[in-house]
C-alpha cells in the first residue's frame, strides 16, 4: 500500500546515517529503538512504525506511528492519517466514514 512506500527511501537513508553516527549494530538496533521509544523519542517510535510496516504487521505499525504522532512527529501524523484513510492496521469501525 501507499503508506509503506511514501517515506521508504528517506527511511533507508536515515537508518544508514543513524547506524554510522551511533555505532549501533543492526542486531541490537531494534532493542535500542524500543528503549528510545519508551523514553518518548518520537523518531524512534517512527522508525519502529516503519519497521513493522516493512514486516507487514499493520496493527503494530499503526501503534508505533500513533505513539510518534502523539509526540508531534509530523511524518508519523501523515502515516496515521494515510493508514486511517486506507483502513490499514485499524479495525473497520475505526476507519473514517468520510473516506469510504
Amino acid at each position: 500500500t501507499k503508506y509503506k512506500m511514501d517515506f521508504w527511501n528517506g527511511y533507508n537513508k536515515m537508518v544508514k546515517r543513524f547506524k554510522k553516527i551511533s555505532g549501533v549494530s543492526e542486531d541490537n538496533g531494534i532493542d535500542f529503538l524500543f528503549g528510545e521509544a519508551k523514553e518518548k523519542n518520537s523518531h524512534a517510535a517512527l522508525f519502529l512504525g516503519f519497521y513493522y510496516a516493512d514486516d507487514e504487521d499493520d496493527e503494530k505499525a499503526y501503534k508505533w506511528f500513533m505513539k510518534s504522532a502523539k509526540l508531534d512527529n509530523f511524518l508519523a501524523q501523515y502515516q496515521v492519517g494515510t493508514m486511517l484513510h486506507e483502513g490499514c492496521g485499524v479495525s473497520p469501525g475505526t476507519r473514517d466514514p468520510r473516506f469510504r
